[in-house]
């Protein structure tokens, strides 16, 4: 014979009270610590509505109290056969939610250590930023001072030109008043070579009107 430990589902309000009382010793004759494991209380409906193992029958003692007998055994119990498997799931679960929690504990911490790398990266890429925005400019500011370099340069070539075609009318003015200057020692002996045949003429001149 099956027993089922249930609550008849048409029970009145009073009865939903029993039920709920019920639930709560049961609860706690398995182990449950309320409010804090509600979560676990399918475990004691469970229980509450297991049968009884096959084997077992349930019996009263004659004072409205139900006991539980193996015959094979001879054993017998004031719990149910089946509370021993539901304090084990409940251990079991509790285990869970404990492995779940640090799971959970884990992720947020490997969150957070993500979320300070994501941090650490963009201050790392605004201090790129910053570094290419300075190398930038430094590239802007080295063309100008090239593009000044070769204009200054070619402003040099140009007065190196001017200045070497200078020296060259110079020197060209130089050779032209050299040849002036040799022109007029020419003309200054030839002007003496005159001068001293005009006073050669002057004196036979004298002494040919004097004889």
């Amino acid at each position: 014979m099956v027993v089922m430990r249930a609550i008849d589902e048409d029970a009145s309000d009073d009865d939903d009270n029993v039920e709920v009382e019920e639930l709560a010793g049961f609860a706690e004759h398995l182990g449950l610590s309320l409010p804090a494991e509600q979560d676990l209380m399918w475990i004691c409906k469970m229980a509450l509505n297991a049968p009884v193992p096959a084997g077992w029958t349930p019996h009263n003692d004659g004072e409205g109290n139900t006991y539980y007998y193996n015959a094979e055994t001879g054993a017998s119990s004031w719990d149910h056969p089946s509370d021993p498997y539901f304090r084990t799931l409940l251990r079991r679960c509790r285990r869970l939610k404990m492995s779940a929690s640090k799971g959970v504990q884990g992720s947020q911490a490997a969150i957070k250590a993500n979320e300070d790398l994501n941090g650490q990266l963009d201050k790392l890429k605004d201090k790129y930023t910053q570094l290419k925005n300075a190398a930038a400019k430094v590239g802007q500011e080295n063309d100008a001072m090239a593009e000044r370099c070769a204009a200054m340069e070619a402003e040099l070539n140009d007065v190196r030109q001017r200045h070497v075609a200078e020296i060259q009318g110079l020197q060209e003015v130089h050779v032209d008043l050299r040849q002036k200057t040799n022109g007029m020692a020419a003309l200054e002996q030839e002007n003496r070579e005159l001068q001293t045949a005009a006073q050669v003429a002057a004196e036979e001149l004298g002494r040919y009107r004097g004889g």
